[in-house]
């Protein structure tokens, strides 16, 4: 039996660890195994268990390739890829995330988590980048005693992943502009939107007039609770009643009831396609929105607006959604060649074609100091 192990980090990387499985079973040559895992900080004496854990587990199985969601994550995939690494088992990173920096830079500007101390500086100068650290000291240290820490945590495919997944070339280059290796590259396409491939393609009916996509600035630890419904209440304020909001995985459904809006259960794949207008704040599902031809309208208040929303229309105060709700937005229609519903064959097609697993690879450095 040829498994394929697949670890989901949050609910967004399932549905897309769920979405490359499916293509598994469907083809029949691998069985995949998903591992479920939640988020969670470790001391160092935790991750090296968790490594130990992994370790085992992974003879087990024996796999063929594991997927991961990400190769700058915090615990536990660290861990996870270590022992991967170690038993010379292909590392996929299928994390297809933005390639542009504004939106990690910014929310940890004035955090003083992430200040530059000269520790930092002087043995991990690739954790900083304009002037901020991509994790807490604490954080890199332990990963670095480890050889746990990402040699350039502000790209994905910057760690110790073998391959990553992408599906468009512009942000593939993007990417490689600042630190991922050409070698790395897979162009699959994303597998979790074979299924919005689907949808369209039924041409189904545009019944939601205003599909208002909720930021979840307080689940992400950028203010409070009180603060974010506050500010989302203001937005909400000078939308249409009929508007239908979309709810990012992580958010709790009874935080947002109160605005007193319809709260949709579907995923976002089945809501997008039936959208006349999406509103959204800086979230990559814009990508979507440009697949599906549907306009967009990107609320920038935490000013961000990377190349993914500058051919959008961005307003940053209520007064300026209102205006814009009432003005007519030409779509922006942006398929790349990946978006055919095939992307999870691709996938499978590549894993048949690896052939004999590579020799195990060496351990990383656990430091970086300047001579």
């Amino acid at each position: 039996m040829k498994w394929v192990v697949l670890l989901a980090r949050h609910e967004t990387s399932r549905v897309k660890m769920e979405s490359i499985a499916r293509a598994l079973r469907d083809d029949g040559t691998f069985t995949p195994e998903i591992w479920y895992i939640k988020p969670r900080e470790r001391s160092l004496i935790g991750l090296w268990l968790d490594y130990r854990a992994y370790l085992t587990r992974l003879r087990m199985f024996n796999p063929v390739a594991v997927f991961i969601p990400g190769d700058r994550e915090l615990s536990p995939v660290p861990p996870f890829i270590k022992a991967a690494r170690k038993l010379g088992i292909p590392v996929i990173n299928a994390a297809l995330g933005s390639p542009y920096l504004e939106g990690i830079v910014l929310p940890r500007i004035g955090d003083k988590r992430f200040t530059p101390n000269s520790l930092v500086a002087r043995l991990f100068p690739a954790q900083i980048r304009d002037g901020i650290m991509f994790s807490p000291t604490s954080v890199i240290l332990k990963h670095a005693i480890l050889g746990m820490l990402s040699p350039n945590p502000w790209i994905q495919g910057g760690g110790f992943s073998d391959y990553v997944l992408h599906s468009d070339p512009v942000r593939c280059a993007a990417a490689v502009a600042i630190g991922l290796g050409q070698e790395k590259i897979l162009m699959t396409g994303d597998p979790s939107l074979d299924e919005l491939h689907r949808e369209l393609s039924v041409n189904p009916k545009k019944d939601i007039a205003v599909l208002f996509s909720m930021p979840n600035d307080a689940e992400h630890g950028l203010c409070h609770m009180a603060e974010h419904l506050d500010r989302m209440q203001s937005y909400l304020a000078v939308m249409p009643k009929h508007t239908v909001i979309s709810l990012h995985p992580k958010s709790r459904r009874e935080n947002y009831e109160p605005l007193g809006f319809d709260i949709s259960n579907d995923p976002l794949t089945k809501l997008l396609p039936r959208a006349k207008l999406y509103v959204c704040s800086t979230t990559s599902t814009v990508a979507w929105a440009k697949l599906c031809a549907v306009p967009v309208i990107n609320l920038d208040y935490w000013n961000i607006a990377d190349d993914d929303f500058r051919d959008c229309v961005n307003v940053k105060a209520p007064q300026e959604l209102k205006i814009a709700l009432q003005s007519t937005i030409e779509p922006v229609s942006v398929a790349p060649p990946t978006f055919d519903g095939k992307s999870g064959q691709r996938i499978v097609d590549f894993l048949k074609g690896l052939g004999t697993k590579p020799s195990p690879l060496p351990e990383p450095e656990r430091s970086h100091r300047k001579k």
